[in-house]
């Protein structure tokens, strides 16, 4: 699967400081890594997440819930 990589949340996370206002800043880019990775979960080989809704849900909830920027957004 080709898809969102961490250079691409970090464009559009600029670009939402940049229009929003907050603080920018990476407070840990291992978590960021890690909502994205979540999509590319397996199990014996299947994907766990099939469908592009369930991919952006997991990475979108990943990010949140991880932290990884300093602002918490």
């Amino acid at each position: 699967m080709t898809g969102i990589n961490v250079e691409d949340v970090l464009v559009f996370y600029r670009k939402i400081i940049e229009q929003t206002g907050g603080s920018d800043g990476i407070r840990d880019i291992g978590l960021i890594e890690s909502a994205l990775n979540r999509a590319l979960t397996t199990f014996d080989s299947n994907d766990l997440y099939k469908d592009i809704e369930d991919k952006i849900s997991i990475i979108t909830y990943g990010l949140v819930k991880n932290h990884g920027f300093v602002d918490g957004r």
